[in-house]
């Protein structure tokens, strides 16, 4: 199993997780330099609906295929899991 190449999705699945985790970095950005606490509610949103994706793979897998899992699927999951706990934590304060 992929992102990049999810049967009948193409790229398209791979593209939109990237769209999502540079626009939760971008909101991140605004909201660290102009202090806007919007940008930062808007990133804890987009990131965690970027964990929301990611851990489909991982969910899907489990219990008995978390050995077909790359690389790529753990280090999205733990991306997205920072990102969203990152973001989230920033909204809040």
């Amino acid at each position: 199993m992929s992102y990049w190449d999810y049967p009948f999705l193409g790229h398209s699945l791979e593209i939109f997780l990237l769209v999502l985790a540079s626009v939760a970095a971008a909101m991140l950005l605004v909201g660290g330099v102009w202090r806007a606490p919007e940008a930062d509610a808007l990133a804890a949103g987009v990131s965690l609906v970027l964990l929301g994706f990611v851990l489909y793979f991982p969910v899907a897998a489990a219990p008995d295929r978390l050995d077909d899992l790359g690389a790529g699927a753990w280090l999205a999951l733990a991306g997205g899991g920072l990102a969203a706990a990152g973001a989230s934590l920033r909204s809040a304060s």
